[in-house]
């Protein structure tokens, strides 16, 4: 899949390396504005935020630098409004900044650095290797390119796989269908996370990923 392009008021940028230098360099007060409820975080394998979705279904996306930030100024079910560049054809915006309205808290990106990003350790489990799970696909999840890396299915568990996969298996992925995963979950208090080593939308129709397809294809 092509970098997605995003739109801001008389500004489009190729969200990219140079995507950020772009966006601070931008008057935020110029951003559009996108108002809703958070419905979940999402997460990545490390436990790190790396977005939000609104209750609309709106994807916000969020560096990893800012997860600690996002956590402690974000709540669940609380509403915000946030500032950032929206995709010409996802609903997916990349934050400049986000505001809770409960909090009173806004969260801005600045760039990497201070405060670094943290994994959500408080009230981990431990991991859990979960085989012929079956569950719908609630919606599709994407990066900061626009590519697709991950799924919700519906009671908010993030799925994870690389985009190569992704990509590979978007039939299988796609909102409504049901599917059968095997792979390594992780929670924490802000959700859980599965990490895929294979899916399919039956448990003997199913496809390796990640490092179990490429040990496949060693072996062939």
């Amino acid at each position: 899949m092509p970098p997605a392009l995003f739109l801001s008021a008389g500004l489009a940028v190729l969200l990219g390396s140079a995507a950020p230098l772009a966006a601070r360099a931008t008057d935020l007060a110029g951003l559009p504005a996108y108002r809703g409820r958070v419905d979940l975080f999402t997460l990545t394998p490390r436990g790190e935020i790396d977005g939000l979705v609104l209750a609309d279904g709106l994807e916000v996306k969020t560096p990893p630098h800012l997860s600690d930030a996002v956590a402690a100024a974000v709540r669940r079910g609380d509403t915000v409004t946030v500032l950032g560049l929206k995709a010409a054809a996802l609903p997916l915006v990349q934050a400049m900044s986000i505001s809770d309205e409960a909090t009173g808290l806004t969260v801005r990106d600045e760039g990497p650095g201070w405060p670094a990003a943290v994994r959500h350790d408080d009230g981990a489990a431990p991991p859990e290797p979960r085989r012929g799970l079956r569950a719908r696909i609630r919606l599709v999840l994407h990066g900061m390119r626009g590519e697709v890396n991950g799924a919700v299915l519906d009671d908010g568990t993030v799925l994870r796989l690389p985009p190569p996969d992704a990509v590979r298996l978007g039939a299988v992925l796609a909102p409504g269908r049901v599917v059968v995963v095997d792979g390594l979950s992780r929670s924490w208090s802000l959700g859980t996370v599965i990490e895929i080593s294979a899916v399919g939308t039956a448990a003997d129709r199913m496809t390796p990923v990640g490092p179990a397809a490429n040990g496949m294809e060693q072996h062939r």
